[in-house]
Parts: C-alpha cells; structure tokens; sequence
C-alpha cells in the first residue's frame, strides 16, 4: 500500500475510549459519535472532522478512541460542556468524554477507498509495507474520515495515519 511522510499538526479531541470486541467496533462507535455530536452542538462548536484512534490491537480486542477533532476556536466552549457533563452526573463521568491534546508529530499516511468493512485489509496492507521498508511506528494511530461517501460507503475515503517516533 502507498504512502506518504507526514506532520500531523497539534490538535485537540473530544473522544470515548474503550477495550471493545473486534466484532462490535462499530456498535460501540455510533452511539459514541452521537453523544459526542450533542456536546459539540451544545458547546457552539463545530467539528473538524471524525476520526477514531486506536491504541491496541489484539486478536480478540481493540482500545479504541471515538473522537471528533475540536477546532481551536471551539477548544474553550467545548471544555466547559465537558465540565459541565460532569457536573451533572455526580460521579465526575460525562459518559466516559474527555478531551485529549496531541503535539504535533511525524507520521506516514496512507489512503483508503471504500468500505469501512475494508479498513482493516488496508491497515494490515499499511503495516506491512512500513515494515517492509524498515519504518518503526508508535501509536496512537488513526483514521480520519475524509469523505463518508454520502450514504454510499464503496466510495467512502479515509486516511490512515500511524505516528512515527520522534
């Protein structure tokens, strides 16, 4: 699978992290992207795409991240429903919301056309072309949902990153 070296700019996220099965990544992603979309909307803010980050796999497993990049603009506001969530649970959860800052960093990126039932056919193809040119990765890695096809998901287009040490 091609490829290209990258920077990911520094960036905020609204995310839902969990250890979920395999099998039921994307049961566990729509009600995430929905609750997260409410807060946004109560916050103002407009998001600056979806994304999901995964932080391991496993064969039965994966730690994955629901998550919406908040624009900078919108960081502020967005915090303050995050606390405000918190507030009104009582147990300081906000459904397991939280925000994340990353830095900006060195990564390779590479393009995915079609199905997300594909996604991990062209992550496996990405690693495997990484490691066959002798490029060490870190994680978090992450998909960032370009275009979702408008209701037609063979033509969907998502970039795959995969953070490169610094």
């Amino acid at each position: 699978m091609k490829f290209e070296l990258t920077t990911v700019p520094a960036h905020h996220i609204l995310c839902i992290r969990n250890s979920v099965p395999l099998a039921e990544i994307s049961t566990f992603l729509k009600p995430c992207y929905e609750r997260m979309e409410a807060l946004m909307t109560k916050a103002g803010a407009d998001s600056a795409g979806g994304r999901a980050y995964t932080y391991s796999i496993s064969p039965d497993d994966i730690d994955i991240a629901a998550a919406f990049v908040i624009a900078d603009q919108d960081l502020e506001a967005v915090q303050q429903a995050v606390a405000e969530a918190q507030e009104t649970h009582g147990d300081g959860s906000a459904d397991d919301v939280e925000i994340i800052s990353f830095d900006e960093g060195p990564a390779a990126m590479a393009v995915h056309h079609g199905s997300y039932n594909q996604l991990g056919q062209s992550w496996d193809g990405f690693a495997q072309e990484l490691a066959t040119q002798g490029i060490k990765v870190a994680e978090p890695t992450f998909e960032d949902y370009v275009d979702r096809g408008d209701g037609d998901t063979s033509a969907a287009v998502t970039n795959l990153y995969w953070y490169l040490p610094n």
